[in-house]
């Protein structure tokens, strides 16, 4: 039934409409009612067709159980997250080569024991062929800008009563110094990017001005014997072990070089140190770097050192620069597995270390 048709049914227009209104009235309605019938039309038609486009995902939903799929478990690996890293394969014993190559590398195509020996001895082959090298430490610029002597005098008033710090130099060229990490994480690196090519910036990021973590740790989990909590970065040591949680304190964030037998050596703000040396061209000036030197405190150079291996890697005729993480014969570039860092306190030995953990 039309509108017009349902008002001579009985429904009537507004009283007191004029008679000229009235047909321009009933109009109005039929016209909105024939507009009214076209939508619903329009919808009914899209609706089944959306209707028969779900008819192949819902079929396939229902056979999905019945249907019998290959299992690929190696392809689980390769979905963890990863990070780009440098390494420098041949400067490394056996042992810290095989862990990146067989436990952290995530490539398409993971090495066996066989291949990742045979890389490893390949760099290896490379580095021994190298002539000794003279290890000419950078030269140290003695001018200072107004805000470069500022961040210099902060930074020495702050370690003021640290006898571990010598002085604070201005380095021409980093990539003249020894070294003893071999891996360069290159996101992490290249967050300190901005910052290390701003001339202001770049001092108090050498220094660890501002680096410092400002949060606040959580409180320790307990599992068995262990008490654990995350942290930011592996750069904490514990100071103090409680009944349920026990306390940290954050190593200094500043770059700092060692010097021995004529030699620098790079002991700390190596993904700094690595960014600063960027250029977009060849071209491009890398600005002076700056860097606390320290005493050997730790006895790195020691006889009894902890790590003697990299000790005499980098006393011996051919240690390893800052620059060979840009000579591609030198370096490998892999994808490495994305960590976070855990630190646990055995509650029985009192002895503590770190987790290294599939970043989530």
């Amino acid at each position: 039934m039309t509108p017009r048709a349902r008002f001579q049914d009985g429904l009537q227009p507004p009283v007191n409409l004029h008679s000229g209104l009235q047909d321009k009235f009933f109009n109005l309605v039929d016209n909105r009612a024939y507009h009214a019938g076209e939508y619903v039309h329009r919808r009914g038609k899209e609706k089944e067709r959306i209707s028969r486009r779900l008819l192949l995902p819902l079929a396939l939903l229902f056979f999905l159980p019945w249907l019998d799929f290959p299992k690929f478990d190696a392809l689980e690996g390769e979905q963890m997250a990863s990070v780009n890293a440098k390494l420098l394969l041949g400067w490394m014993e056996e042992a810290e080569a095989m862990n990146w190559l067989r436990r952290e590398y995530r490539g398409d195509n993971p090495f066996n024991e066989a291949t990742a020996r045979e890389l490893w001895q390949e760099y290896q082959a490379r580095v021994a062929a190298l002539p000794p090298r003279a290890c000419v430490p950078p030269a140290c610029i003695a001018g200072r800008k107004h805000n470069e002597q500022y961040e210099e005098n902060c930074f020495l008033a702050k370690f003021s009563k640290d006898p571990t710090i010598v002085r604070v130099v201005k380095l021409d060229d980093p990539g003249k110094l020894v070294i003893h990490q071999l891996v360069i994480v290159l996101p992490k690196s290249e967050g300190y990017l901005p910052a290390m090519q701003d001339e202001r910036k770049r001092v108090r990021t050498c220094l660890g001005r501002g680096l410092n973590f400002t949060g606040v740790h959580p409180q320790a989990r307990r599992d068995g014997n262990r008490l654990i909590k995350p942290v930011p970065h592996a750069e904490f040591v514990v100071t103090s072990v409680g009944r349920q949680d026990f306390a940290l304190r954050e190593l200094n964030r500043h770059i700092s070089v060692k010097e021995y037998n004529g030699r620098m050596l790079l002991a700390a703000g190596y993904h700094r140190v690595y960014i600063s040396m960027y250029r977009k061209v060849p071209e491009d000036t890398v600005l002076p770097l700056f860097a606390a030197v320290e005493t050997d405190a730790d006895g790195f150079f020691s006889v009894a050192s902890k790590l003697p291996f990299k000790r005499d890697l980098v006393l011996g005729p051919r240690p390893p620069l800052l620059s060979d993480f840009f000579d591609e014969t030198l370096c490998i570039r892999l994808p490495l597995r994305k960590c976070r860092v855990e630190i646990y306190v055995d509650t029985v030995t009192r002895q503590w270390d770190r987790s290294w953990l599939d970043s989530e």
